[in-house]
């Protein structure tokens, strides 16, 4: 709020979003950066805690090289936010060359290949909403447009795929960035199935809990070792167990005073944001409580419901 009290009084609100898409793209850079050069990457750790390391290595050096306060399923919702809300009308930069745009929505998508796959989520609510507003208003060249973007975002992505392919061969980081990475195509086309090691890890995680717990909560959110209540890692079990149903409620009550989905600016686009929202929150606490995503979420919902805009959707 006082970050966007700061761009009010400079008269620069209008521009908060292409800063955000900015941000996001200096972070694909960073990302990129610490995954190449070893130097970089050693800088970055100096902000990292002990475990935050540890895990990251886990994974063969692909995750943990962001600048941001969570560096794997907290940034990569973020990403998966900004892929709908680079759509939006506030950004500025679709007023740019086509190919400008092909470029940072790529560059974009990049950032999620270390935070993790769960931003590509975001693109797949990205091209429904984009098919929804052609269906709801009269076809324009800019609709067109911003379809044309989000569908060259996914060609990019799977030029990216026949590239490390290539790479593969000859570098053991992009082997492992691929693997990771592109573990669904993989998948498919080896075995004909859809593993994904995090959504199978989920399958032990949803399970039932007494009348009492669900709806009230056993008031534990960790355990003495610093785990999860029950170790459950997803956003829907979590506040169940601590809070309850009507915990878990009121959050979502919050949530959606903040985006405001049927006033001000862009309804259909901030519905769509509150479906992403809750399909995030299956894999990990989103609603309400990541710090990334609520600041991004919050930055982009002051700056519609206060500022006119030309609409896309009503």
């Amino acid at each position: 709020f006082f970050l966007y009290a700061f761009y009010k009084i400079r008269g620069t609100e209008r521009n908060i979003l292409n800063y955000l898409v900015a941000v996001f793209c200096i972070q694909s850079l960073i990302e990129w950066s610490a995954f190449l050069f070893s130097p970089v990457k050693d800088l970055i750790n100096f902000t990292k805690s002990e475990a935050t390391i540890l895990k990251g290595m886990g994974y063969s050096g692909v995750r943990a090289n962001s600048l941001a306060s969570s560096d794997f399923f907290g940034l990569s919702s973020a990403f998966a936010i900004v892929y709908l809300l680079f759509f939006s009308r506030q950004n500025g930069t679709l007023k740019l060359k086509p190919y400008i745009n092909i470029l940072i929505y790529g560059l974009l998508l990049t950032g999620t290949f270390f935070a993790g796959r769960t931003g590509y989520v975001g693109v797949l609510i990205a091209m429904i909403y984009i098919v929804k507003s052609l269906k709801i208003k009269k076809i324009s060249w800019s609709f067109f447009r911003n379809l044309g973007f989000a569908l060259i975002g996914i060609l990019i992505l799977s030029g990216m795929a026949v590239f490390f392919l290539k790479a593969v061969q000859m570098n053991e980081n992009f082997e492992n960035l691929y693997n990771f990475t592109f573990q669904l195509f993989i998948s498919l086309t080896e075995d004909n199935s859809a593993k994904i090691s995090s959504l199978q890890s989920l399958d032990h995680m949803y399970f039932t809990v007494d009348p009492y717990t669900f709806f009230l909560g056993d008031s534990f959110y960790s355990n003495p070792d610093g785990s999860y209540y029950m170790h459950t890692d997803v956003g829907y079990m979590r506040t169940i167990l601590y809070m309850g149903i009507f915990g878990t409620l009121f959050l979502l009550m919050m949530q959606l005073l903040i985006i405001r989905p049927f006033r001000g600016n862009e309804k259909v686009l901030k519905l769509f944001l509150v479906i992403l929202l809750l399909i995030l929150n299956l894999k990990g606490e989103v609603i309400v409580w990541g710090q990334i995503t609520l600041t991004v979420v919050t930055i982009y919902s002051i700056n519609n419901y206060f500022n006119k805009i030309g609409e896309l959707d009503g």
